[in-house]
């Protein structure tokens, strides 16, 4: 059976006497025991929600004799004390204002701000905009941190949709609070126009069925993007399911005019299409399909590779080819821009 802290202690403070006392005697000292240690640890021994003990009569002391002891100033090296608490710094109150201040902000911690998600039941609540994140924690604490951590946190919402309720039906919150440096906010392809801050988002996570309608709306020079995650949650298209993004790629970074964030598309297992191997990933899958084409006919496929990528089309021969296959993709410059090779992209793309 095992045994609690107090239960110990109190049979080795007893043992001796047992030794050479009787047993009435030995009850008789140990209600004076727990006696004394009640009225020494009564004022200031016990928590805000606990009732101070008075003094025990001998008769009730019997009837609690073999209650354990488990205050945390009596055993503080029981472990599994019930009435143990979370540690409290009461003088916090007490330091200076630019100490507490500090140690709010050391407080804060990242969080996934969720605005929408595409596999809801309920069709009418999926046109909904919600906030799926509960308020931070250091804007509920006090009134101090509360007014001071609203320097750092946001009020954003979704606009309303074409064809959705108005914002105070069914409980739905108008806003979320969001801080843009430190949380990843995610939302709906749908939603992405409708973001009251999308040029203050750091991190932003799109979930979609489709290709994102528009890449021009990434490419705003007022962004703070600084990571894009793309959920594709299309099962349609199966091993080619990076297919649709490949265009989205090369309209973000395949120019003198590249944009600064990253961007990542994800598709349930598959190996991610990323800033860094969206381009080797097309040459591959269209080097494959030369060899299915041309098979037999070198002389042919050799033709066609002249018109892959960055190659100057006065020097191929204009051959009906399949256009999925064969088409060239064209580096954007930009006024001014010092490239190596006007004609195609620099040696190292």
């Amino acid at each position: 059976m095992v045994r609690s802290c107090d239960e110990v202690i109190a049979k080795k403070s007893l043992s001796p006497l047992a030794a050479t006392a009787g047993e009435d005697d030995v009850r008789v000292h140990s209600e004076e025991v727990y006696s004394a240690i009640l009225d020494v640890t009564a004022p200031t021994g016990y928590m805000d929600n606990q009732v101070p003990p008075t003094r025990a009569t001998p008769r009730e002391s019997r009837v609690k004799h073999n209650q354990p002891i488990t205050h945390r100033a009596i055993l503080p090296h029981c472990p599994h004390s019930p009435t143990m608490a979370e540690p409290k710094f009461h003088p916090f109150m007490r330091l200076p204002p630019e100490l507490r201040h500090q140690i709010w902000e050391m407080s804060i911690e990242p969080r996934e701000v969720v605005f929408g998600r595409l596999k809801e039941t309920n069709d009418r609540r999926r046109k909904l905009p919600f906030c799926a994140a509960p308020p931070p924690s250091l804007l509920t604490a006090c009134a101090e941190s509360r007014a001071h951590m609203q320097r750092f946190y946001t009020k954003a919402y979704i606009r309303p949709l074409p064809g959705a309720p108005s914002h105070g039906r069914d409980n739905v919150p108008e806003y979320c609070w969001v801080n843009f440096a430190t949380d990843t906010v995610r939302i709906t392809h749908r939603q992405v126009p409708h973001f009251s801050h999308l040029a203050a988002a750091r991190k932003l996570v799109v979930e979609t069925l489709y290709e994102l309608a528009s890449r021009d709306r990434f490419r705003h020079p007022g962004l703070a993007l600084e990571q894009l995650t793309i959920l594709d949650l299309d099962e349609s298209r199966g091993a080619i399911w990076w297919f649709p993004w490949i265009d989205f790629m090369e309209g973000l970074y395949y120019g003198c005019d590249a944009v600064a964030f990253d961007t990542t598309v994800l598709h349930g297992d598959a190996e991610p299409l990323t800033r860094e191997n969206w381009l080797q990933v097309d040459r591959a899958w269209r080097k494959e399909m030369l060899d299915k084409i041309f098979w037999g006919h070198p002389e042919l496929r050799e033709q066609a590779e002249r018109g892959g990528d960055d190659e100057d089309a006065e020097d191929v021969e204009h051959v009906e080819w399949p256009r999925l296959v064969t088409f060239r993709r064209r580096w954007r410059h930009v006024d001014g821009c010092a490239c190596a090779n006007k004609k195609g992209a620099p040696a190292n793309k």
